[in-house]
């Protein structure tokens, strides 16, 4: 599971992740792609003592976000 929380008007977003590969980000001003890989865990219900890290990046216009399928 991935989740992606971008409020009205705001100029981030925060994101987190469970057993799910790291978003890819393609920076329109430079052309990049990144791979957030910064937050996450372990897939939901297998530990029941699991952490889980939040993380939050800048968007600007003409940024794209990739979510890949997991096998």
């Amino acid at each position: 599971m991935t989740v992606a929380i971008i409020g009205p008007g705001r100029s981030s977003v925060c994101y987190g992740s469970a057993g799910h590969p790291p978003i890819l980000w393609r920076r329109a001003r430079m052309g990049a792609v990144d791979r957030l890989g910064e937050a996450g865990g372990p897939a939901l219900g297998i530990f029941g003592d699991a952490a889980y890290r939040q993380h939050q990046t800048v968007i600007e216009p003409g940024d794209v976000m990739l979510l890949t399928p997991t096998a």
